[in-house]
């Protein structure tokens, strides 16, 4: 019961608008998952990932909302190959010059956490060995520090980022 209940209170938050991605994807449809409880302007595809493999866990009939969240995902792919969190291609470091932009990151980089929850979300939903998977898997090889480890941009370090990576490959 509590999983269930779990899984319609997450049907409940999805988020079907547009949001400022909207810009660099205007023919994505919108669907998928917000950090914030109170947030329904602004889907992050980290959290859309780890929503889909949620429900798959609830036994909460969701066929329609992951399928939005999927197809979204997918069409927010960077032309990198990677994922970042909000947007897509938002990479110009330039932009930090601004003498306003001293609070902190202003742009939404692809990151290795946030690409690694969606690759994972992705083979979950049997999409594993497709063009996308397979950038992304090499878009998180090409991210892979000296060390061997991978940064997470989300949890701030290594072994965040690591445990994040680790599980997608497998």
């Amino acid at each position: 019961p509590a999983l269930e209940r779990a899984g319609r209170w997450l049907l409940d938050e999805e988020v079907r608008v547009r949001g400022d991605w909207a810009v660099r994807r205007p023919n994505t449809p919108p669907g998928g998952w917000a950090f914030e409880f109170d947030n329904d302007g602004y889907a992050d595809t980290d959290d859309t990932a780890e929503v889909i493999m949620a429900l798959r866990r609830t036994g909460v009939p969701a066929e329609a909302a992951v399928l939005r969240g999927t197809r979204w995902m997918l069409g927010m792919q960077c032309r990198d190959g990677g994922w970042a969190a909000f947007d897509a291609d938002n990479t110009r470091a330039i932009l930090a010059d601004l003498p306003f932009c001293d609070f902190g990151e202003v742009i939404d980089p692809p990151s290795a956490d946030v690409t690694a929850h969606v690759v994972e979300a992705l083979v979950a939903e049997n999409y594993a060995g497709t063009m996308p998977v397979r950038r992304g898997v090499h878009w998180l090889l090409r991210a892979q520090e000296p060390d061997g480890s991978w940064f997470g941009r989300w949890g701030a370090n290594h072994v965040y980022g690591t445990g994040a990576v680790v599980p997608a490959l497998v």
